[in-house]
């Protein structure tokens, strides 16, 4: 969310609740998650559905996972198998998040064992570890559009030609329920109406919005 369309959420925010205060909190989803529940935070965009009491929670798009490298790295070449890939380093999201979860099941499934997989927390480490040519990167494509763009990195293509089972990532927002917290969901219908312009921006290959009917608007007083 920050590296796409967080920007346009806040000044959507902004505008719509001039006096609201705005406090943001970037975090795993597994941190966040704990702190919805807790009550310490009202909205939260992450990876799951939270089946957690007076919480609801609405899909908003999907983002298609691919491995990326520099493009002027050794890494950078044909792979005829997920095999052969696997025995570079990979690099993706912290431990136990969806796509580090999803990436060890998608390896088990093709028989591979003891793969090098980096976990990092931080996305910008992260991307400048791939920009560096330290692995091969499994990551939604949209955070780093420009550089491949720009050619400095390259969305690979395995065996036979397709991203090799990558799973897209869910992008989720839930948001607590209960007397004050009535804004809530009107915030996430802006967020809702925001990922689909994004996506008409970037293109359906970068990120699919999840089209739901209109969620109801909080009228003022």
């Amino acid at each position: 969310v920050v590296y796409t369309w967080l920007t346009a959420l806040v000044a959507a925010i902004s505008a719509r609740f001039p006096h609201l205060e705005l406090e943001l909190t970037s975090d795993s989803a597994r941190s966040l998650s704990h702190q919805l529940q807790k009550g310490y935070l009202d909205i939260v965009f992450q990876t799951d559905l939270l089946r957690l009491d007076a919480v609801e929670n609405l899909e908003l798009a999907r983002y298609p996972i691919g491995w990326i490298v520099a493009s002027a790295s050794p890494l950078n070449r044909d792979y005829g198998s997920l095999a052969e890939l696997a025995q570079e380093r990979l690099i993706t999201f912290g431990a136990h998040s969806r796509p580090h979860q999803d990436i060890l099941s998608l390896l088990h499934l093709n028989g591979i064992v003891a793969p090098r997989v980096n976990c990092v927390n931080s996305f910008a480490a992260m991307g400048r570890l791939i920009e560096d040519g330290f692995g091969v990167g499994a990551i939604p494509p949209v955070l780093v559009r420009e550089q491949l763009q720009q050619g400095k990195l390259t969305l690979l293509q395995v065996g036979d030609g397709s991203h090799h089972g990558l799973s897209s990532l869910s992008l989720v927002a839930s948001w607590r329920l209960g007397s004050g917290l009535e804004f809530c969901q009107e915030i996430v219908a802006l967020a809702s109406q925001i990922v689909q312009e994004f996506a008409l921006q970037v293109g359906d290959s970068f990120v699919a919005p999840v089209r739901h009917p209109p969620l109801g608007v909080v009228g003022e007083k």
